[in-house]
């Protein structure tokens, strides 16, 4: 089976870098041989570029994966008929289009490990000056439901990067509101 994960596409490089990024891990960490990136629109590599490149690998089933968190407009409409579309110049390739990633329970943690890491930099001194003053103190930073456990513990050390940040500094100049369009 090819896989092919899609998300929007963007202007931004650095939006359509964490989706190739993304697609390396997947494919690392699931051991999956024909994995490819797509972008529904903007930027390129498109669906049928993907689904032509699993089909050239082998695959004789393609999973179109959408990278998007909801089931909206584009996972019910635009991402099928894409994928459809695509499929049609390859007879005999069966197909279809897996769900969002919608409510999984792991989003709870990666959205809690999140909020930790941003606040563990900016009340911590890992983020610029003008980032941090916009947290009044750390005591006021911290969750009273989080009590129990220490926040650095959870985090990054002071200074290094979370791994949105990582090698991009994106999540770092969005925090501070600097254009990420360079």
């Amino acid at each position: 089976m090819g896989v092919v994960i899609v998300d929007h596409g963007s202007r931004r490089k650095a939006s359509n870098d964490l989706l190739e990024e993304f697609v390396r891990m997947y494919k690392d960490q699931t051991g999956r041989p024909i994995v490819e990136l797509a972008h529904m629109e903007i930027a390129e590599p498109d669906i049928e570029h993907a689904f032509g490149k699993c089909v050239e690998q082998g695959a004789t089933t393609v999973a179109v994966s959408p990278f998007f968190l909801s089931p909206g407009r584009h996972w019910q409409e635009d991402i099928p008929t894409l994928a459809a579309e695509a499929a049609a110049k390859h007879p005999g390739i069966a197909h279809f289009v897996a769900a969002p990633i919608g409510l999984h329970p792991l989003m709870v943690d990666i959205v809690d490990s999140r909020l930790e890491t941003c606040l563990n930099r900016l009340t911590d001194g890992g983020a610029s000056r003008s980032c941090a003053s916009r947290v009044s103190s750390p005591s006021s930073a911290a969750s009273p439901r989080r009590t129990d456990r220490n926040l650095p513990s959870r985090s990054p050390p002071s200074g290094a990067a979370c791994d949105v940040c990582d090698g991009t500094d994106f999540g770092c100049k969005m925090a501070r509101g600097v254009a990420v369009d360079e």
